[in-house]
Protein backbone atom coordinates (compact mmCIF):
# COMPACT_ATOMS: atom_id res chain seq x y z
CA UNK A 1 0.00 0.00 0.00
CA UNK A 2 2.78 2.41 0.94
CA UNK A 3 4.79 1.61 -2.22
CA UNK A 4 1.80 2.39 -4.45
CA UNK A 5 1.37 5.77 -2.79
CA UNK A 6 5.09 6.63 -3.02
CA UNK A 7 5.40 5.79 -6.73
CA UNK A 8 3.00 8.52 -7.99
CA UNK A 9 4.69 10.97 -5.67
CA UNK A 10 8.13 10.15 -7.08
CA UNK A 11 6.83 10.37 -10.66
CA UNK A 12 5.21 13.71 -9.88
CA UNK A 13 8.42 15.14 -8.45
CA UNK A 14 10.39 13.81 -11.42
CA UNK A 15 7.90 15.38 -13.81
CA UNK A 16 8.17 18.70 -11.97
CA UNK A 17 11.98 18.57 -12.11
CA UNK A 18 11.94 17.81 -15.86
CA UNK A 19 9.44 20.57 -16.50
CA UNK A 20 11.47 23.05 -14.46
CA UNK A 21 14.66 21.99 -16.27
CA UNK A 22 12.96 22.57 -19.63
CA UNK A 23 11.75 26.06 -18.76
CA UNK A 24 14.91 27.16 -16.95
CA UNK A 25 17.59 25.59 -19.15
CA UNK A 26 16.41 23.98 -22.40
CA UNK A 27 13.98 26.69 -23.53
CA UNK A 28 16.31 29.66 -22.80
CA UNK A 29 19.22 27.81 -24.44
CA UNK A 30 17.14 27.05 -27.53
CA UNK A 31 15.98 30.67 -27.73
CA UNK A 32 19.57 31.88 -27.38
CA UNK A 33 20.78 29.59 -30.17
CA UNK A 34 17.89 30.68 -32.43
CA UNK A 35 18.47 34.38 -31.80
CA UNK A 36 22.23 33.96 -32.10
CA UNK A 37 21.86 32.32 -35.50
CA UNK A 38 19.52 35.10 -36.60
CA UNK A 39 21.99 37.74 -35.42
CA UNK A 40 24.91 36.00 -37.11
CA UNK A 41 22.92 35.74 -40.35
CA UNK A 42 22.10 39.44 -40.31
CA UNK A 43 25.70 40.30 -39.41
CA UNK A 44 26.97 38.21 -42.32
CA UNK A 45 24.37 39.67 -44.70
CA UNK A 46 25.40 43.21 -43.81
CA UNK A 47 29.01 42.58 -44.85
CA UNK A 48 28.23 43.11 -48.54
CA UNK A 49 26.59 46.49 -47.88
CA UNK A 50 28.80 49.54 -48.11
CA UNK A 51 28.25 52.89 -46.43
CA UNK A 52 30.69 55.44 -47.80
CA UNK A 53 28.75 57.49 -50.37
CA UNK A 54 25.60 59.59 -50.00
CA UNK A 55 23.15 60.64 -52.72
CA UNK A 56 22.02 64.03 -51.43
CA UNK A 57 20.44 65.48 -54.58
CA UNK A 58 19.04 64.54 -57.97
CA UNK A 59 20.16 67.62 -59.86
CA UNK A 60 19.64 67.28 -63.60
CA UNK A 61 16.78 64.81 -63.29
CA UNK A 62 13.12 65.66 -63.86
CA UNK A 63 10.31 64.15 -61.79
CA UNK A 64 7.81 62.84 -64.35
CA UNK A 65 5.28 61.16 -62.06
CA UNK A 66 4.76 60.88 -58.31
CA UNK A 67 5.15 63.15 -55.28
CA UNK A 68 8.40 65.08 -54.91
CA UNK A 69 10.50 63.30 -52.24
CA UNK A 70 11.87 65.20 -49.24
CA UNK A 71 15.23 63.39 -49.26
CA UNK A 72 15.87 64.22 -45.63
CA UNK A 73 17.90 62.15 -43.17
CA UNK A 74 15.64 59.63 -41.47
CA UNK A 75 12.73 60.31 -43.85
CA UNK A 76 12.66 57.20 -46.02
CA UNK A 77 14.47 54.27 -47.62
CA UNK A 78 14.72 54.09 -51.41
CA UNK A 79 15.00 51.43 -54.09
CA UNK A 80 16.16 53.33 -57.16
CA UNK A 81 15.78 51.58 -60.54
CA UNK A 82 18.26 52.81 -63.15
CA UNK A 83 17.22 51.99 -66.71
CA UNK A 84 19.60 52.91 -69.50
CA UNK A 85 18.25 52.65 -73.05
CA UNK A 86 19.66 49.10 -73.29
CA UNK A 87 17.59 47.81 -70.34
CA UNK A 88 14.53 45.57 -70.68
CA UNK A 89 11.48 47.55 -69.47
CA UNK A 90 9.18 44.51 -69.46
CA UNK A 91 11.45 42.58 -67.09
CA UNK A 92 11.83 45.64 -64.91
CA UNK A 93 8.06 46.15 -64.79
CA UNK A 94 7.63 42.61 -63.48
CA UNK A 95 10.24 43.21 -60.79
CA UNK A 96 8.82 46.61 -59.86
CA UNK A 97 5.35 45.13 -59.31
CA UNK A 98 6.81 42.39 -57.08
CA UNK A 99 8.76 44.92 -55.04
CA UNK A 100 5.71 47.14 -54.70
CA UNK A 101 3.69 44.18 -53.42
CA UNK A 102 6.50 43.17 -51.05
CA UNK A 103 7.08 46.64 -49.61
CA UNK A 104 3.64 48.19 -49.93
CA UNK A 105 3.06 48.17 -46.15
CA UNK A 106 6.11 50.17 -44.96
CA UNK A 107 5.32 53.87 -45.16
CA UNK A 108 8.97 54.87 -45.29
CA UNK A 109 10.15 53.08 -48.44
CA UNK A 110 9.88 54.60 -51.91
CA UNK A 111 10.41 52.92 -55.27
CA UNK A 112 12.05 55.22 -57.81
CA UNK A 113 12.60 54.58 -61.50
CA UNK A 114 14.84 56.56 -63.84
CA UNK A 115 14.45 56.18 -67.61
CA UNK A 116 17.26 57.62 -69.70
CA UNK A 117 15.69 60.02 -72.22
CA UNK A 118 12.30 59.25 -70.65
CA UNK A 119 9.34 61.63 -70.74
CA UNK A 120 5.81 61.74 -69.35
CA UNK A 121 4.35 59.96 -72.37
CA UNK A 122 6.80 57.06 -71.94
CA UNK A 123 5.94 56.77 -68.25
CA UNK A 124 2.21 56.72 -69.00
CA UNK A 125 2.73 54.01 -71.63
CA UNK A 126 4.94 52.01 -69.25
CA UNK A 127 2.29 52.12 -66.51
CA UNK A 128 -0.51 51.17 -68.90
CA UNK A 129 1.27 48.49 -70.93
CA UNK A 130 2.59 46.63 -67.88
CA UNK A 131 -0.33 47.36 -65.53
CA UNK A 132 1.76 49.13 -62.90
CA UNK A 133 -0.28 50.09 -59.79
CA UNK A 134 -1.12 53.75 -59.29
CA UNK A 135 0.69 54.85 -56.14
CA UNK A 136 2.04 58.40 -56.41
CA UNK A 137 3.35 58.34 -52.82
CA UNK A 138 5.55 55.27 -53.26
CA UNK A 139 6.15 54.92 -57.01
CA UNK A 140 8.15 57.82 -58.46
CA UNK A 141 9.40 58.14 -62.04
CA UNK A 142 12.30 60.29 -63.21
CA UNK A 143 13.66 61.26 -66.58
CA UNK A 144 17.01 62.60 -67.70
CA UNK A 145 19.29 62.71 -70.71
CA UNK A 146 22.44 60.62 -71.02
CA UNK A 147 24.60 63.39 -69.59
CA UNK A 148 22.51 63.72 -66.41
CA UNK A 149 22.39 59.92 -66.13
CA UNK A 150 26.18 59.73 -66.28
CA UNK A 151 26.47 62.42 -63.60
CA UNK A 152 24.13 60.44 -61.38
CA UNK A 153 26.16 57.27 -61.89
CA UNK A 154 29.28 59.20 -60.87
CA UNK A 155 27.52 60.32 -57.65
CA UNK A 156 26.45 56.79 -56.86
CA UNK A 157 30.04 55.55 -57.32
CA UNK A 158 29.28 52.04 -58.52
CA UNK A 159 31.87 49.36 -57.81
CA UNK A 160 33.38 47.56 -60.85
CA UNK A 161 31.03 44.56 -60.59
CA UNK A 162 28.01 46.86 -60.62
CA UNK A 163 29.33 48.98 -63.49
CA UNK A 164 29.82 45.83 -65.56
CA UNK A 165 26.07 45.10 -65.33
CA UNK A 166 24.78 48.66 -65.61
CA UNK A 167 23.65 48.16 -69.22
CA UNK A 168 21.16 45.51 -67.98
CA UNK A 169 19.67 47.96 -65.49
CA UNK A 170 20.27 48.20 -61.75
CA UNK A 171 18.28 48.76 -58.58
CA UNK A 172 20.20 50.81 -56.02
CA UNK A 173 19.46 50.42 -52.32
CA UNK A 174 19.66 53.66 -50.31
CA UNK A 175 19.09 53.73 -46.57
CA UNK A 176 17.29 56.44 -44.61
CA UNK A 177 20.56 58.35 -44.19
CA UNK A 178 20.80 58.53 -48.01
CA UNK A 179 23.81 56.20 -48.05
CA UNK A 180 24.19 54.02 -51.12
CA UNK A 181 24.41 50.48 -49.78
CA UNK A 182 24.58 48.38 -52.95
CA UNK A 183 23.32 48.12 -56.54
CA UNK A 184 21.63 44.96 -57.83
CA UNK A 185 21.03 43.83 -61.44
CA UNK A 186 17.29 43.25 -61.58
CA UNK A 187 17.58 40.51 -64.24
CA UNK A 188 19.05 38.06 -61.68
CA UNK A 189 16.42 36.40 -59.45
CA UNK A 190 18.92 35.26 -56.81
CA UNK A 191 20.45 38.72 -56.60
CA UNK A 192 16.97 40.23 -56.23
CA UNK A 193 16.30 37.91 -53.30
CA UNK A 194 19.40 39.34 -51.61
CA UNK A 195 18.09 42.85 -52.30
CA UNK A 196 14.80 42.01 -50.57
CA UNK A 197 16.57 40.41 -47.60
CA UNK A 198 19.00 43.31 -47.14
CA UNK A 199 16.20 45.85 -47.41
CA UNK A 200 14.13 43.98 -44.82
CA UNK A 201 17.12 43.88 -42.45
CA UNK A 202 17.73 47.62 -42.77
CA UNK A 203 14.12 48.70 -42.29
CA UNK A 204 13.05 49.64 -38.75
CA UNK A 205 11.57 46.70 -36.84
CA UNK A 206 8.01 48.06 -36.97
CA UNK A 207 8.10 48.31 -40.76
CA UNK A 208 9.71 44.99 -41.63
CA UNK A 209 7.88 42.69 -44.04
CA UNK A 210 8.83 39.05 -44.40
CA UNK A 211 12.09 39.02 -46.43
CA UNK A 212 11.00 37.12 -49.52
CA UNK A 213 10.51 38.03 -53.16
CA UNK A 214 6.95 36.98 -53.83
CA UNK A 215 6.28 35.21 -57.11
CA UNK A 216 3.30 35.91 -59.30
CA UNK A 217 0.66 33.18 -59.49
CA UNK A 218 1.18 30.78 -62.38
CA UNK A 219 -1.52 30.95 -65.07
Amino acid sequence: MTNKQERPGILGRLSSILGLTFFLIVLPLGSYIYLSKGYEYQKEAMKDLRKDQRLTDLAGLQLLDGQMPKMEIGESFYLFGLLPTSADPEKYASVLKKLHTQFDIPENLELWTLFVDGDSAQIAAFQKDYEIPVDTAQLLYWGGNQESFDRLIAKIALVPEEKARLKEGLIVLLDDSLYIRQAYPYTDEQVLQRLVERTAILLPERDKPKPELRREAEM
